[in-house]
C-alpha cells in the first residue's frame, strides 16, 4: 500500500508517479512537476527517454516499471501496430494504470497535451485510487 501524505489543504492524497511515452513530448513530466509540485510534494514525474532508451518494446521496459511500483503510463500509444506488443494490453496484464491519449490529441502536440493534462488534472491526481492496470482515455 503506498504511503498516504497530506498536502497543505490537509487532504490526504496517494504520491503521484508519472511516466511520460516516447509518444508524448519531453517537456511535458517537466512542466506538469513545476505547475503541482507546490500543491503535491512528492510528485515524481519522469519521461520514457530518461530512464530507458529510446524505440525500446514495451515489452521490455513496463515490466521493469511494474517492479518499481504505482507509475502511472501516459501514452499516445494506441496499440494499432501488429508488429510490436501492445502498450495497453501489456499495461494490463501487469496492473499497471495509464493514461491513454485520445486520437485527436496523439497528433496535436505539445501545447493540445499540456493543455489537456492541464485541464484533466482533477482527474488524474486521483487516479491512484482506482484498481491497478485501469485504462483512462484522455
Amino acid at each position: 500500500m503506498p504511503l498516504l501524505r497530506g498536502n497543505k489543504t490537509g487532504r490526504i492524497m496517494l504520491p503521484i508517479k508519472l511516466v511520460f511515452d516516447e509518444c508524448c513530448s519531453p517537456r511535458l513530466p517537466l512542466k506538469i512537476k513545476e505547475v503541482y509540485s507546490e500543491d503535491f510534494p512528492g510528485i515524481e514525474t519522469k519521461h520514457l527517454t530518461d530512464i530507458f532508451k529510446a524505440g525500446d518494446d514495451d515489452s521490455r521496459w513496463l515490466p521493469l516499471l511494474e517492479q518499481q511500483k504505482d507509475w502511472i503510463v501516459i501514452t499516445a500509444d494506441r496499440g494499432k501496430d501488429s508488429k510490436r506488443p501492445k502498450l495497453p494490453i501489456i499495461c494490463e496484464r501487469l496492473k499497471i494504470t495509464h493514461i491513454s491519449l485520445t486520437p485527436v490529441l496523439v497528433h496535436a502536440g505539445y501545447s493540445a497535451h499540456k493543455q489537456a493534462l492541464l485541464s484533466s488534472w482533477p482527474d488524474i491526481s486521483k487516479i491512484q485510487l482506482l484498481p491497478k492496470g485501469t485504462k483512462v482515455s484522455q
